[in-house]
This record gives C-alpha cells, structure tokens and sequence, in this order.
C-alpha cells in the first residue's frame, strides 16, 4: 500500500520522476479530479462531473474519461487524446499546507513514477533540481485551487 512521505534531499537524493509514465498509471482510472480553472478548456472535451466523496460528504470536480471504472478512453497507455488534467502534469507529488504557513512537498510512495533508475532527478545532490521546482509549483498551484 501507498504512503504519503515528505521529500528530504538527505533521504531521497536518488529519486526520480518519470513523467511519460502518467499515461500508464492514469489508464485504468475513469475520472481525474480537476480544479476551477480547468472547466473551461476541460469540459471541451470531457464531461465534467461532480462525485460526492463518502467519506466527507464533499463535493469533488472531475472528468470522466471512461463510463465504468478500469476504463480510460483517452489513452493507450503511452499517450493522451484529449485534455489532459493538471494533477497528472505533480503526481504523484503532493503539496501539503503547513500549520505556520506554506507547503512541504510530499510523495507517494511506492508509486511507478518514481524511482532510482528512470526519469528525471529530482535532486542534485542536497539541492532541488529546476525540475523538482516546477513540479513542486504545480503542485502548490493545484493543492491552493482545491482549498478554494
């Protein structure tokens, strides 16, 4: 199973995030969450739904990209056929608020984007990379227009 564990450039200095991998992890998924800003160019395409979250009884914006869970008709596994929801530009990177203020980044792990051996660094050396600094921005961007 999954954990969410914060990045540490001491502890994680061999990670890397394979980003054309999205397309395989996402293909059996029916609906991607999406957030305000992507109705517009996202509802173009897709249907825009909205599913209640059991658990919380909240509202949650997606697409679907299937009619029956397991099927995904925008891709083939190795590519994308139409619009392509910004959660899957950070997965499985995650931004998570901070009581005094900000976001500490944080990763699933295991996940088949992320490993020792393919993709693209996330740190070099005790330093993050501009790579891991862009995905750390969309997935900031993404966690602030869910909270809206």
């Amino acid at each position: 199973m999954a954990a969410l564990v914060f990045l540490d450039a001491t502890e994680h200095q061999q990670l890397k995030h394979h980003q054309q991998a999205r397309y395989q992890v996402n293909q059996q998924r029916h609906c991607l969450p999406v957030v305000l800003s992507e109705f517009v160019a996202a509802s173009a395409s897709l249907p825009l739904v909205f599913i209640k979250d059991a658990d919380s009884g909240i509202f949650r914006s997606c697409v679907l990209t299937g009619l029956t869970p397991g099927q995904n008709l925008c891709t083939n596994g190795s590519d994308w056929f139409d619009y392509e929801p910004k959660v899957m530009w950070h997965q499985p990177l995650m931004a998570v608020a901070q009581r005094k203020g900000g976001y500490a980044i944080a990763v699933e792990q295991p996940h088949p984007q992320i490993s020792d051996v393919n993709g693209q660094p996330l740190f070099d050396g005790l330093q993050a990379t501009p790579y891991l600094e862009q995905l750390s921005q969309l997935a900031i961007q993404w966690q602030k227009e869910t909270e809206q």
